[in-house]
């Protein structure tokens, strides 16, 4: 009886681990794939997020956070360098001040990208930068910093992440240039270290923003219709929910840092 028990657990823990590999696959494929917009309410693992990812992929990153515990890098950082590159909006996100008026009219100023291929942004709290109640302000100052994003993918072969609280707080002109759309619904730290986090990705934005979730797969061609038909309305929807060790610590206070003009050191406080 015991041997039988045994088996049945062995079974049943593999089946957790496949599941959480897979998930965690599906996580990391998306942010290198996709450029992806994260929201959540406060304390929800938008950050943690972000950490988990980079430091899973090991490649060097641009974002505002120190993430991971990467050391500084440059604009002569190679993806596989691991390194962080500090956040400059006005030098990073402009392409040479061309704006949409200078390619129609064949204006367009000399530029070169000044980093490598494939290092992407992680921008935590877009909306400090690139409010959505400022879109006014934001389309005369910052025309350029649209086109960036749109032609990130020739300028560097790289994406462009970001997190909010609300899927709708960034600027429309940044938002609307997302390809993915992950909801952090919850996460739990236990004992510092062992971290749960229940997650729900999106295709569409407005599914995102309406929080919809995944329609169950039902047996029969009723049943089979009905899904396609929720599928081609509101996109592909998938709940998932992701554990892993944290292996690095960040800065979860990084405006308080930026504030007191003090240099950003990895600490993290859990959300």
């Amino acid at each position: 009886m015991g041997e039988i028990i045994c088996i049945v657990l062995i079974i049943i823990f593999a089946i957790i681990a496949l599941k959480n590999s897979l998930a965690k696959k599906t996580i990391i494929k998306t942010f290198a794939e996709k450029s992806v917009q994260v929201a959540g309410a406060r304390g929800s693992g938008k950050d943690m997020l972000f950490n988990y990812v980079i430091d899973r992929r090991k490649r060097t990153y641009i974002s505002n956070v120190q993430y991971a515990e990467f050391k500084e890098g440059d604009e002569t950082s190679l993806p596989r360098d691991k390194k962080w590159i500090r956040l400059d909006p006005l030098k990073q996100w402009t392409i040479g001040g061309n704006t949409i008026q200078d390619f129609i009219n064949g204006t367009i100023q000399e530029y070169e990208y000044p980093y490598a291929d494939g290092i992407d942004y992680y921008v935590s709290d877009v909306g400090v930068y690139l409010p959505a109640q400022e879109n006014s302000l934001l389309n005369k100052k910052y025309p350029s910093m649209p086109l960036f994003q749109a032609l990130l993918r020739h300028l560097g072969d790289a994406n462009f992440h970001m997190n909010a609280q609300a899927f709708n707080r960034p600027w429309d002109k940044v938002r609307e240039q997302a390809e993915s759309y992950i909801l952090c619904r919850k996460c739990k730290v236990t004992f510092g270290r062992f971290v749960t986090q229940r997650l729900t990705i999106y295709e569409r934005y407005q599914s995102a923003c309406d929080k919809l979730q995944p329609m169950r797969r039902g047996i029969g061609k009723q049943a089979r219709l009905q899904y396609q038909q929720f599928t081609a309305e509101h996109g592909e929807i998938k709940n998932i929910k992701i554990r892993y060790i944290l292996r690095h610590k960040y800065d979860s206070r990084r405006f308080k840092t930026i504030l007191r003009g003090e240099k950003n050191e990895a600490t993290v406080e859990m959300e």
